[in-house]
Formats: C-alpha cells, structure tokens, sequence
C-alpha cells in the first residue's frame, strides 16, 4: 500500500501517463439475473462459456470472489453536478480497514478531446494512470483518462473536504469554489463485490473478465454489470480483434441476461435522484430493473 502524504499544491509527475490507450468490454446486465447469489452467478459463467467454446474450444472455469466488498460513492459540489457538466468524474473507493482510493477520471465519446487532456496530481500524492477505450453495449466507444490515487486510515464515512480533493487533484480546484461543500452524488452509497474468471485465452488474446454487483447498505442489488479486457500482442491483428468483438456481440444478444437500458456505472448513480447534486432527503433506493 502505498501512503499517500499531503503537502503543497504545486503539481508533480510521479508517473508517465500511457500513451496507448487499454480496451475494456462493459456491459450492463439485469440485477434480477443474479438474485440468488453464486448460483446464478455460476449459470451466467456457463452461458459465457458455451459463446467462449463456439468461438475458440476454450473453457472457462467459474468466476470467483476477488476482493472483500467495498463502498464506492461519486462525489460532487451540492449545486449543478459542474463536474459532470465539464465532463469529470470524481468517485470514491472504500475499504472496509479504512484504505481506499479516490479517482479522477475524463470519459468522452470525442477520443480527440480526451488525447488533448491531461490529469495530473498534487505534490505528495502518488497516482495509477489510465488510458482506456470502453466499448459500450452496440460498439460505442467512448476514451477515458483516469488518474486513481491511494488513501490510507479514512474513517467510514468521512465527508471529503474541497480542500482535501483540490490538494490531490489540483485541476478541479477552480471548480471546488464552496468549502464544506461536496456532496454524494443522488445521496447513494453502494456496496461492490468483483467476480473474475481465471484468464483464457481467445486466438491469442489474453482475455480477461470480471462481474461486478453493487448492492445498497440494506443488502439489495442494485447493478450489474459484466467486463472484458483483452491483452498481448494479437490485440492489433485485425482478424483476432474481430473474435473479441464477435464475443462480445454473443454476450449482447443475451436478452435474458442484458438490461434494457444501457450506459455505465456513473450514468446510473446520477440517473438515481431528479437532483443528483443536492443533498438528499431520506432518498428513495434505486429504481428496479
């Protein structure tokens, strides 16, 4: 773990940013799907594996737990979501021993304006860069940059200062104006759980995958969703980058098991409250699927 020390504003580089961007499949599914637990867990593994086998012959063994449930909250000046608006995203990660990790992240469907952007952190701060297509349900594909920094011994619950994030990242100080101010986006906290698959290998792609649960403090499942990554050498071979894509249209034409309504993770937590960046009064938990 990594500590992370306050100190100055001025900006340092810790570490080079990735000048070639990851890809990553995402996927939204139906929460329903998985109301029993590892049961359902398991007969979703088996449906990927029977599109994985049709493809490659390869068999993918059942998904298991990797990592103990964590919080995950987006953060926001209370007023008009100004950062979504300028097309940021703040979210928070936390452990249940207090470590976690605050994120800042740049997504846009316009790869351009995202190339032409950096994010940088403050002095003291060490930050994990990243470069990322996200192929989204119908092959949009959106570019993100994101910037994730290690917090240590936080107390559950502790609300973020502006001051505190303008320190770490200093290029949505400006945008930070009101002290005391922040608030959790639509008043939600969920609680996450990651499942991964033991890595196979799809005409020489390393791919990887990941189903992630959020459920609400009181035990509800809320979202669902399923990730890809594929890695190595072949991933710029047309014809083997065409299998990952054919895997992918497979998964998305499971309509017992996609959600209707597609989009990321971010765009359901501000989809949760008509006024996601005021704080919320005893607000209602999130809307079925």
């Amino acid at each position: 773990m990594i500590l992370a020390v306050t100190g100055c504003t001025s900006v340092v580089a810790l570490a080079a940013p990735p000048d070639k961007p990851s890809r990553e499949y995402k996927l939204r599914l139906q929460s329903a799907r998985f109301a029993s637990g590892q049961t359902d867990i398991v007969r979703y593994a088996e449906t990927l594996q029977a599109h994985l086998q049709s493809l490659s012959g390869w068999a993918a063994l059942a998904p298991t737990q990797t990592s103990p449930a964590r919080q995950v909250q987006y953060i926001e000046p209370r007023g008009n979501c100004v950062l979504r608006e300028q097309g940021y995203i703040l979210r928070w990660r936390q452990e249940a021993d207090g470590t976690g990790q605050i994120m800042l992240k740049q997504r846009s469907p316009r790869h351009s304006n995202v190339l032409a952007s950096s994010l940088d952190v403050g002095a003291g701060w060490r930050g994990k860069h990243k470069l990322e297509e996200d192929v989204l349900a119908k092959n949009i594909v959106e570019l993100s940059r994101s910037v994730a920094v290690p917090v240590t011994d936080r107390a559950a619950g502790q609300t973020w200062q502006s001051t505190e994030v303008a320190s770490i990242f200093p290029q949505i100080g400006t945008l930070l104006r009101h002290p005391d101010e922040l608030i959790v986006v639509s008043g939600k906290t969920f609680i996450e759980t990651g499942y991964a698959w033991p890595k196979w290998t799809l005409h020489g792609v390393s791919l990887s995958a990941e189903l992630g649960l959020w459920h609400t403090p009181e035990g509800k499942l809320a979202y669902a969703e399923v990730s890809f990554q594929g890695k190595g050498r072949s991933t710029a071979d047309q014809d083997r980058a065409a299998s990952l894509n054919e895997f992918f249209r497979r998964v998305q034409a499971d309509t017992d098991s996609v959600h209707p309504q597609q989009g990321t993770k971010t765009d359901f937590v501000y989809q949760q409250s008509a006024s996601p960046c005021q704080r919320q009064q005893a607000a209602p938990q999130p809307r079925p699927d």
